[in-house]
C-alpha cells in the first residue's frame, strides 16, 4: 500500500510539473507574440501625448495595451485618436501580410487565468491566433477595448476576404 501511494504521488507531481513546463512555454510564446513588431510594419508618425518613456512606435500588440492608457487620459486630440486608430490597422495588416492574422481576447475576472493564453483555428483555410489578455476583475478597460476591437475588425475583414 505504501509503494502504491507513493507511486500516484510520483505520478501526480509529473502530471504536475508536465503541466506547468506546456505553460511555461505557452506564455513564453504569448509573450514574444506581444511584443513582436511584423516586418511590414511602417511607422505613419508619432503621437503627440505619448510619453517618451513608452513604446513611441506603438508598433506591437503590448503597446495596444500602452494606448489605452493614453487614451483613458482623456486628453488625447482628435487627429492624435485618429492617428491611433491607423497605426492599430496597419498593424493588423502587417501581421495579416506575414501571415500570422491574429485575433485579441480577454479572460479572467472572477473565475481566474486558467485557459492558455492563445489558441489556434482555422477561418477561411487561414490560421488565426487567438491571443488572450487575462485581466482581473478590476483592470478590464473600455478603452483598451475599444482598441482591441479596432484591431479585431480588420483582421476578420482580412481573413473574410477569400
Amino acid at each position: 500500500m505504501k509503494k502504491l501511494i507513493s507511486l500516484l504521488f510520483l505520478l501526480s507531481f509529473c502530471n504536475i510539473y508536465a503541466q506547468s513546463s506546456i505553460f511555461k512555454n505557452e506564455y513564453k510564446r504569448f509573450s514574444e507574440l506581444i511584443n513582436y513588431t511584423p516586418k511590414p510594419y511602417k511607422s505613419k508618425g508619432k503621437i503627440s501625448k505619448t510619453p517618451e518613456s513608452w513604446n513611441p512606435e506603438l508598433n506591437t500588440i503590448y503597446s495596444l495595451r500602452l494606448a489605452s492608457i493614453i487614451v483613458k487620459t482623456g486628453k488625447l486630440p482628435k487627429t492624435d485618436m485618429n492617428l491611433l486608430e491607423e497605426k492599430i490597422n496597419d498593424l493588423a495588416i502587417s501581421f495579416y501580410l506575414e501571415n500570422k492574422p491574429i485575433l485579441i481576447d480577454y479572460y479572467g475576472g472572477y473565475s481566474g487565468c486558467i485557459k492558455s493564453p492563445f489558441d489556434t483555428i482555422t477561418h477561411n483555410s487561414k490560421q488565426v491566433i487567438i491571443l488572450r489578455f487575462c485581466h482581473t476583475c478590476t483592470d478590464r478597460s473600455d478603452e483598451l477595448s475599444q482598441l482591441i476591437a479596432i484591431f479585431n475588425n480588420r483582421t476578420t475583414a482580412l481573413i473574410s476576404k477569400n
